[in-house]
């Protein structure tokens, strides 16, 4: 061994000793925790002013509303926003300039109700699945309780068409749901 070596190993002995000698020998350490004797009638007493003095106060009324908010049904996922556009207009227009579609799409109908997720594409052989809302649909089936049709299937996005009009939705690809 060189000198090295062995003033690592001493020095690591010592320091194995003192952590033996700590843990075994030495004094737990004190509590230096301010009113630490206090006894249970002081914690009850203190209990009991709170609990009177929240009664006596009661909800604001930014609280009750904040309640009833958290309470009723979310029509609408607040995290999730997502344009729905025509697909129609965009593929009669190929030869408008970008500047134009993207007027139209402001023109678009914005269908609140409306909330579909596409977060899946599968194909085998000829046949193609789209996972929209976490369930599985070919081309041509109803979705949303049957007032849409699933009309193409691609691989970043679906166009579903509501029934008994000629207008088609299209819904992008969401690889991550929040």
């Amino acid at each position: 061994m060189t000198k090295r070596e062995k003033v690592i190993l001493v020095l690591m002995t010592l320091v194995v000793i003192y952590g033996a000698y700590a843990l075994f020998f030495s004094a737990p350490p004190k509590s230096t925790l301010k009113g630490a004797g206090s006894t249970t009638s002081e914690i009850n007493k203190l209990m009991t002013e709170l609990s009177v003095g929240l009664a006596k106060k009661g909800p604001t009324a930014r609280d009750k509303y904040v309640i009833e908010k958290a309470e009723s049904t979310w029509v609408k996922d607040p995290f999730f926003e997502k344009r729905i556009t025509l697909a129609k207009e965009k593929e009669k227009a190929p030869d408008k300039e970008p500047e134009e579609i993207k007027e139209q799409e402001k023109e678009v109908e914005v269908l609140p109700e409306v909330t579909f997720t596409y977060s899946g594409y599968l194909q085998m052989g000829d046949r193609k699945i789209a996972i929209v809302d976490g369930m599985e649909y070919k081309t041509g089936e109803e979705i949303g309780g049957g007032a849409f049709v699933i009309k193409e299937i691609y691989p970043n996005k679906i166009l579903i068409g509501r029934k008994g009009k000629e207008e088609e939705i299209s819904v992008p690809l969401v690889e991550e749901v929040l």
